[in-house]
């Protein structure tokens, strides 16, 4: 496996952080990777190496306000972010020219693929993967924060705040959650223009969601997601036309990546690339 770090200036002169694994011998496919809130892409190098073993890299980058990336801390915009996936995509086609490429998001960064790929309509990716998407909340927001954003978001948009995580929920595996704690580049925070963006697209995407663009989708849910809504996703779903494969893995939890039987949701990613990967690209009307 090649890793190789890198960044770009984006257009308001932020730096933004990004790495890449690159797999040995032949690459099959790409996955452009949009992480969940407060962390960071760094914590997907379990998934770049399964990804690796089977001949797909993975690229990804630290969300403006995350990570290694620059901005006020749990910062942004929707609209700077479908900015920011636009040059991911473009840096994935620039290091893998003529291969494959996936969007691929979890949580935060799987409401945002789905996001972008309804409002970007990108007939160049090969297909769209998001894993517990953050389309709604498992438990309710409390309604003094929802007040806060609404009428903060234009006057002080960067304002942050606690993003009440339930860090339990993250994992069934206990190492993780320890993990995660301890990891410094992870933050809690939201501000009041991301807070309120992420809770509006929610019920945009699944309003939305027959309008999904014709290109792939697999989209996975843990039934015992303490951190989004699982039903949330299963709207989504059932308004959503096309190519779409779901799978709600019993019992578990946010992170399925990260949960003690990931091996066997790798395994349905990987089927689920083969699948796709080798199909020839429609040109665009």
């Amino acid at each position: 496996m090649a890793y190789k770090e890198f960044s770009w200036i984006t257009k308001d002169q932020l730096k933004l952080f990004a790495q890449a694994w690159t797999p040995e011998g032949e690459v099959k496919a790409v996955l452009a990777l949009v992480h969940g809130i407060g962390e960071h892409s760094g914590r997907y190098q379990e998934v770049a190496s399964v990804l690796n073993r089977e001949g797909y890299a993975l690229i990804g980058f630290d969300l403006r306000g995350h990570g290694r990336s620059e901005g006020p801390r749990g910062h942004f915009s929707y609209s700077e972010a479908l900015d920011d996936m636009d040059r991911l995509i473009n840096e994935a086609q620039k290091l893998f020219p003529g291969k494959p490429v996936y969007l691929y998001g979890h949580s935060m960064g799987g409401n945002l693929v789905l996001y972008y790929a309804l409002k970007r309509l990108p007939t160049y990716l090969r297909g769209i993967i998001s894993t517990s998407p953050a389309l709604g909340t498992a438990r309710p927001v409390a309604g003094w924060k929802i007040a806060l954003a609404r009428v903060m978001k234009g006057i002080s948009p960067t304002m942050a705040m606690n993003n009440s995580l339930d860090l339990a929920g993250l994992s069934r595996n206990p190492d993780i959650i320890a993990a995660y704690k301890s990891d410094p580049l992870v933050h809690p925070l939201i501000s009041t223009r991301l807070g309120w963006d992420l809770l509006q697209s929610g019920p945009w995407l699944i309003e939305h969601a027959a309008e999904f663009p014709p290109i792939p989708l697999l989209i996975m849910q843990g039934s015992a997601d303490q951190i989004v809504d699982p039903s949330a996703t299963e709207r989504f779903v059932k308004n959503a036309k096309g190519d779409i494969t779901f799978r709600i893995w019993a019992g578990d939890y946010h992170e399925l990546h990260n949960e003690p039987n990931r091996d066997e949701v790798f395994k349905v990613l990987l089927h689920w690339l083969e699948k796709y990967s080798f199909l020839e690209t429609k040109p665009s009307a």
